[in-house]
């Protein structure tokens, strides 16, 4: 009966193989798969010590779009406001700016708190006796 993920006849039930990067078999356990299941040339562990990685371009990319959208959707509130009382652009700069500076803040008092918390209790953030 064919396997289906690697599309060849079932191995004999001693050797168990995955799919290599390749696509050819490769017995579990060898020095090339280290027992996990491979997936597109790496392994399942190898996959899993990479999530902090991932997480960290996730928080870049969702900082990066607050850092654009944020200002943006305060100078759009300014301009409708502008449009309500027939002021000129002069609030949807100022919310704009509002924006830009509020976003700003945030984003150093999220990098202050997390460094705090990566220095708590390193040794050069000890006070000397």
């Amino acid at each position: 009966m064919p396997h289906a993920f690697l599309n060849h006849p079932e191995p004999a039930a001693q050797t168990r193989t995955v799919a290599s990067f390749s696509g050819s078999a490769v017995p579990a356990g060898s020095k090339f798969c280290k027992g996990g299941i491979r997936y597109g040339g790496r392994s399942e562990v190898q996959l899993r010590d990479r999530q902090p990685l991932w997480e960290g371009f996730d928080k870049a990319l969702a900082q990066s779009i607050e850092i654009v959208v944020t200002p943006l959707l305060f100078a759009l509130f300014g301009h409708w406001l502008d449009g309500r009382f027939g002021t000129s652009p002069v609030l949807a700069i100022v919310f704009g700016v509002l924006g830009l500076v509020a976003i700003v803040l945030r984003s150093y008092l999220w990098y202050r708190a997390s460094m705090d918390r990566e220095e708590k209790g390193k040794p050069w953030t000890r006070l000397s006796r």
